[in-house]
């Protein structure tokens, strides 16, 4: 129980031996706070189990951070399976200092342990998460969970990190728009990668793609990547993906040529 109850402790074991009880041996752990200081209670900045289990964070996960708080392992590990926390808890490390509940640790350790998760029972996880949305329908679904697995720090964050895969239209970030939707001659480079793809394009070899885009921006005089950041935009409205080729073979051949072909006709007003 909580370090708070230690002073009642006396006034407890009075009545057990009054009552001629024998009485249960008490172990006082350090207190929880919040990181604005308050401890953590009911009343006070705890949030329930199914707020986090809404959000996406799995059990393996919350145990491992709870577990954290106010103890830690001999050799400073952090991230534990529940039978490596049996085996290897013990109060004997229990810190006495008062523990603070940080959620971005909370997270990290949540993204690490679905790394840890084997990709079967990954996929059991991220389907049961997603089951009753339109986003488990998608056909591609599965790939398109696998390839985000070592990128999400919840089971929710695959809606937003792989949202181009769920929509038709693409929500362009300004940021990446700036600063790879521009350049000399863009548009006509864009215009030749687009009748590469349209005429050579294998989308069901990722491999194929990038010997393809290095071979065509070789032709035009430019590096792979003035072909690479511009696709990579257009076809997601970011500037940050898993790997492009994989991407471009998920989405399909039709998605991605519509979306080229939208970024030439409408480049001069995407860009600020």
């Amino acid at each position: 129980r909580g370090a708070d109850h230690i002073s009642n402790t006396p006034r407890q074991l009075a009545l057990y031996e009054a009552f001629g009880w024998k009485p249960p041996e008490f172990a006082h752990l350090p207190l929880v706070f919040g990181r604005d200081r308050p401890p953590l209670s009911k009343r006070q900045g705890a949030g329930a189990l199914d707020q986090y289990r809404q959000e996406g964070y799995i059990p393996e996960a919350i145990v491992n951070y709870l577990a954290l708080l106010g103890w830690s392992a001999d050799n400073s590990k952090e991230l534990f399976s529940t039978q490596e926390l049996i085996r290897s808890f013990g109060l004997d490390r229990i810190n006495k200092a008062n523990a603070c509940f940080d959620p971005e640790k909370c997270k990290w350790v949540n993204t690490e342990q679905i790394r840890m998760l084997d990709e079967k029972e990954y996929l059991k996880r991220i389907e049961d998460f997603f089951s009753e949305t339109n986003v488990s329908r998608l056909e591609s679904f599965r790939d398109v969970a696998v390839l985000f697995k070592d990128r999400l720090g919840t089971l929710k964050d695959l809606s937003s990190l792989a949202a181009y895969f769920f929509t038709e239209e693409v929500g362009y970030d300004r940021e990446a728009v700036c600063k790879h939707l521009n350049g000399e001659d863009l548009t006509d480079h864009l215009e030749r990668w687009l009748d590469v793809l349209k005429r050579e394009g294998n989308f069901s070899d990722p491999a194929g793609l990038e010997t393809l885009l290095r071979r065509t921006a070789e032709q035009l005089g430019i590096s792979a990547g003035r072909l690479i950041h511009p696709t990579r935009v257009a076809i997601s409205g970011r500037s940050v993906t898993p790997s492009l080729f994989q991407v471009m073979s998920l989405l399909g051949r039709e998605v991605v040529l519509k979306r080229i072909q939208y970024v030439i006709i409408n480049i001069s007003k995407l860009s600020p």
